[in-house]
Parts: C-alpha cells; sequence; structure tokens
C-alpha cells in the first residue's frame, strides 16, 4: 500500500477590503500618541468654540487637522503665516461686503474668483494650509445667510482671529513634537498646465455649489463649498481616486457622532459630557489622519462632518435636521468636486504633453 503525502490546504486569500482596513488602521504607539495629541485640541476646540462663542466651529477643527498633519519644524512661524492669511481672507470679505454686499449677482462671482486666487496661492508658496484656511474664512461672509454687511464683516473678523488663536495654539502644542529640518521638506509646485487646470477646478466647482444652494434656497447645503476647499488638488485624477475613500470616512465619522448623540443624548446635561462624547468621534478622525499617505487625507473630512453634526454655530444642543443638511452639503460638494476633476482631467494632460 503507497501512501500519498498529505498536502495542507491552500490558504483563502484575505479579502482585499479587510486587508486594507488590517493594515492601514494598525495600532502602533505613535499613532494612539497622535491621535490622543489630536483628541486633547478638538476638545480645546470644543471647550473654546462654546465659552467664545465661536459662530462657525468647522473653520477650527478644519485648522487643527490641516496645521496638525504634517508637523512642522516650524510651528511658530506657520502660525504667524496662518494669522496672516486668515487677515488676508477677512480683508478680502470686507471689501467685497463694503462694495457689493447688496448685489449678490456681482457679490457671488467676484467671491468666487477671490476663493480661487487663494486656493492657487496655497499651491504655489510653502504657505499652504495658511492659504486654504484664508480661504474658509472668506467663504463664511455671503448673503445667502448673512443678513447685512455688518454682519459679514463681523464674521470675516471674529473667524480670522479664531483661525488665529488656533494657530498659536496648535504650534504651542506641538513645538515639543516638532521634526528637525530636511533639505527637501517642501513638495513640487506644480506645472503651469497642471495649475490652470486646479484653477479651473476650484473656480468651476466652487461657482456650481454657489448657484445650486441659492437657486434652491437652501443656505444649509453651502458646506459643498467647504468641500471644494478642502479636496481640490492640482493632481486632477487623484481628486477622483480619493473621492470614496473621502465619502466613506465622511459618512462613517458622521454616522458615530450621530450614534453617540442618540446614546448620550439623553444624558448629557452640561458642557462637560458633550465634551466627552465629543473627543470620541475626534479621536476617530485623529486615527486616521495619522495613518499612512493613503488614507491620511481622508481625516479632513472626518472631522468636518463630525462637527456639522456635534457643532451648529456655537451650541452645543442637537438639531438633527440642519445637521443633515450640512452633511449631505459637504457630501455632494466631494462628489461634484471630483466629477468636475475627472472631466478636466484629459485636457489638462493633453495641454501639460503639448507644453513638454
Amino acid at each position: 500500500m503507497i501512501t500519498l503525502p498529505r498536502t495542507e490546504a491552500a490558504t483563502p486569500p484575505e479579502d482585499p477590503a479587510l486587508h486594507f482596513i488590517r493594515v492601514e488602521l494598525a495600532p502602533s504607539r505613535q499613532r494612539w500618541i497622535a491621535a490622543l495629541g489630536f483628541t486633547g485640541l478638538a476638545l480645546i476646540g470644543v471647550l473654546a468654540t462654546v465659552t467664545f462663542r465661536i459662530p462657525y466651529p468647522v473653520l477650527v477643527f478644519a485648522g487643527i487637522l490641516l496645521l496638525t498633519v504634517p508637523l512642522t519644524h516650524r510651528p511658530f512661524r506657520q502660525a504667524a503665516e496662518v494669522t496672516g492669511a486668515a487677515f488676508l481672507g477677512a480683508g478680502f470679505a470686507i471689501l467685497l461686503a463694503v462694495t457689493t454686499y447688496d448685489q449678490p449677482w456681482v457679490y457671488l462671482p467676484l467671491q468666487c474668483a477671490a476663493l480661487t486666487v487663494l486656493l492657487v496661492l496655497s499651491r504655489v508658496t510653502a504657505a499652504r494650509p495658511a492659504f486654504i484656511l484664508a480661504a474658509l474664512v472668506l467663504s463664511f461672509a455671503e448673503p445667502a445667510y448673512l443678513p447685512d454687511p455688518e454682519a459679514a464683516i463681523r464674521a470675516a473678523l471674529f473667524n480670522a482671529l479664531a483661525l488665529g488663536g488656533t494657530a498659536w495654539v496648535v504650534a504651542m502644542a506641538g513645538a515639543p513634537f516638532a521634526p528637525a529640518a530636511t533639505r527637501d521638506e517642501a513638495s513640487a509646485s506644480p506645472g503651469r498646465g497642471e495649475l490652470v487646470g486646479f484653477a479651473m477646478l476650484a473656480l468651476t466647482a466652487i461657482g456650481l455649489q454657489m448657484l445650486f444652494y441659492n437657486t434652491i434656497n437652501l443656505p444649509e447645503i453651502r458646506t459643498g463649498v467647504i468641500a471644494v476647499l478642502l479636496t481640490a488638488d492640482p493632481d486632477l485624477r487623484a481628486v477622483w481616486r480619493r473621492m470614496p475613500l473621502r465619502q466613506l470616512c465622511a459618512a462613517g465619522c458622521a454616522a458615530l457622532a450621530l450614534l453617540m448623540i442618540a446614546v448620550g443624548a439623553p444624558l448629557m446635561d452640561d458642557l462637560g459630557f458633550f465634551a466627552v462624547l465629543a473627543a470620541g468621534c475626534y479621536f476617530a478622525a485623529g486615527w486616521v489622519a495619522h495613518g499612512s499617505p493613503r488614507i491620511a487625507f481622508a481625516a479632513v473630512p472626518g472631522a468636518v462632518t463630525v462637527t456639522l453634526v456635534l457643532l451648529l454655530d456655537f451650541r452645543f444642543t442637537i438639531d438633527i435636521v440642519p445637521s443633515l443638511l450640512n452633511v449631505a452639503g459637504a457630501m455632494w460638494g466631494f462628489l461634484v468636486t471630483a466629477l468636475i476633476a475627472l472631466l478636466l482631467a484629459p485636457a489638462v494632460e493633453q495641454r501639460v504633453e503639448r507644453q513638454s
């Protein structure tokens, strides 16, 4: 009788989605420290939002993420850049409010053009987060939901002060952990063709968002403009490739925030409990932010949707319908930005090939 050697059963291949989750969300000591640090800064933001009655807290939390991922070796210089750029954005808003606030058909195109200029400056200078945040300051001074020019001026100045304060708090918290300077720390500037495509993407996406929510008279979904400012990129195909993960992280963080509300709202009787509840949601965004470059970009949409659910203006009471409308506007903005980028990509690539 001849016995054949037994062969071990072949191991079934691991599901790609489970492999991605296991690898990209794996814990490490550095990741725990970084995520807890971000959560601590987020708690400071929550308390400051309520204490100082910051009307548009999404700026604060977008600022925290943009300024902490990745860490700069010059945190105080970055804080100075952000402060200056924030007041530049406020200056644009004040100029528009003084001259054309009662003429929305003039104000909105000028605002759209100014936002595009600030986004282009974020790509041709080393102060990328600073000019993105300046554009966010300008985006909140709109006739769509502010009743008069004085309200727009107050909002612009208050937002600039809030962002400046956020930048300096982040700088002081991050200074002990600042990495050493390297020779090649700045990413390569986009070429002329890519920059033209980026400007076209920003101008078109912002303009369509403004036209959409003004046409249907639903200012709550103006968060689509915020989505454009935070996700537009000169690499147009990358905007499209990154869209599914951005949407997934934004939806997941929003669902987590809504779950926290469902569980904790009956017990939420003071600010301290609310801050603890919010910390769990921001920890999730911070965990993604301090992962590999394959997923870190998705953290900003996650933090934004958490803020839109938990912090309506400076209140810590819960109002589900406006929160869901704000989240829907942001999700729509991510999708529209990616679609426009995909449509523009072939033309931009042909232009770059001709130039080369």
